[in-house]
């Protein structure tokens, strides 16, 4: 008997859930990613909310629990360092992730808030965040702490710190990030680039690392130190080898990775409960439909589905009228029109689909289904300046495509996107049926 279109897809992403990582999922993981641009007091920086929020999106597919953060005030900083210090207590592996301004004075990495105005050195306790101090909130992970910064860009408050310092002392300010070793065993620090040098914020929707990140973070069955081997080499490809990245690690000879290749169990009832908790706490006051979306993923059957329904409700009843946009670029709206190679357009955007070739606008049945169960649409920014799209219901628009047939995969889609894609093409589904 031949399942119309709605269960077909509806079935299969139910069955998808159970593609869980056994290894990854046992473990407890928790992340924390900060992306700092709104800069108040200095020159802001185009891509670290972007950089943030596709780093958070591609940790979760990992199955760690993420607190996200956009431009935060000092407070708020410490805030959310304090949720994942609770968070990463005796979980396997703690990561945390910045993007924004960071400086060097006297030899002492320091991590810029929104906030931060710097008119003296003494000013530093009280306006920034010490790097060192992030670093020690990993310090209750059992197994992998790692800790990524991409803010090795000039200093913003150079000149205004070296007149308060005086013209011996001023060479104390230095250039990028200083050196940073690992003080325990089990511990990785990756820098942008090397130390006592500048990375670039990049031209595209995502800086040249984090872009590199993101290709290589989610490769299965690589240990970790090989994955950012990889991340290296594709920066240095990327800046014609103008930005080196930087890595400092005191890890034991046991592999470790962050996508293992084989199944395991899955996590107790316990550490589901808790971690869900941490995820719910660390958006519950966000307006970025996406974060409600990757709840609705995670824990389908959560305690607060209910409350993250009605955000979505309230999201989309706002958006209805005016498409909105957020600043990490998530488009939320109704889609207004088509552009000449087939993209939906939303608020005058043309949304590219991550992850596949093609719209399959003239095939019929999909157009009907997609128009009745995509009245709103959100869009998730992702590399290449492509969108991953989802309905409140949280139906991946581009897993539904491949999953019928209706698009070839691109090159640079992930490895869930290509397992969908083999399964159509074996079922002989739309473009596959010849």
């Amino acid at each position: 008997m031949r399942h119309n279109l709605k269960q077909v897809i509806y079935v299969c992403l139910l069955m998808m859930t159970c593609f869980v990582s056994a290894a990854s999922a046992a473990e407890t993981r928790v992340a924390l990613v900060i992306g700092n641009g709104a800069y108040r007091n200095a020159p802001t920086l185009r891509n670290p909310a972007a950089d943030a929020t596709a780093v958070a999106t591609a940790l979760r597919r990992l199955h760690f629990n993420v607190v996200l953060g956009t431009d935060l005030d000092q407070q708020a900083m410490i805030s959310k360092l304090r949720i994942f210090r609770q968070a990463s207590e005796n979980a396997e592996i703690a990561i945390i992730y910045y993007s924004g301004h960071g400086i060097q004075v006297a030899g002492e990495n320091w991590l810029l808030p929104v906030s931060a105005k710097l008119e003296s050195d003494r000013d530093l306790q009280y306006e920034a965040v010490r790097v060192d101090s992030v670093l020690e909130e990993t310090m209750g992970a059992k197994n992998l702490r790692v800790f990524v910064i991409d803010a090795c860009r000039d200093n913003p408050f150079k000149q205004s710190l070296a007149r308060s310092m005086g013209a011996t002392r001023s060479a104390a300010i230095g250039r990028g990030l200083a050196r940073s070793e690992p003080k325990i065993r089990g511990t990785l620090i990756a820098y942008a680039t090397k130390a006592d040098d500048v990375a670039s914020d990049g031209i595209g929707n995502n800086s040249p690392f984090t872009s590199a990140f993101l290709k290589h973070v989610e490769t299965p069955g690589v240990d970790v130190r090989l994955v950012f081997g990889k991340i290296r080499d594709s920066v240095m490809a990327e800046t014609a080898g103008a930005q080196e990245p930087a890595i400092y690690a005191s890890l034991g000879g046991d592999p470790i990775y962050l996508n293992p290749a084989v199944t395991q169990g899955a996590p107790s009832t316990a550490d589901s409960t808790s971690t869900e908790i941490v995820f719910w706490n660390s958006i519950k006051d966000e307006n970025n439909p996406g974060s409600f979306l990757e709840y609705k993923r995670q824990y389908p059957s959560g305690r607060f589905i209910g409350l993250a329904d009605i955000k979505l409700k309230q999201l989309a009843e706002k958006s209805s009228s005016t498409p909105s946009k957020s600043a990490d670029g998530t488009i939320m709206g109704q889609v207004s029109s088509y552009s000449p190679d087939g993209w939906p357009v939303i608020g005058g955007k043309v949304v590219r689909l991550y992850g596949v070739q093609s719209f399959p606008i003239k095939n019929i049945e999909f157009f009907k289904w997609f128009s009745t169960n995509f009245s709103t649409i959100v869009c998730q920014p992702r590399p290449g300046d492509s969108y991953r799209c989802l309905n409140q219901d949280n139906i991946d628009l581009s897993q539904a495509i491949l999953l019928n047939g209706g698009s070839r995969a691109t090159k640079d889609a992930i490895t869930e996107y290509r397992e969908i894609e083999n399964r159509a093409k074996k079922e002989k589904r739309g473009i596959w049926k010849g």
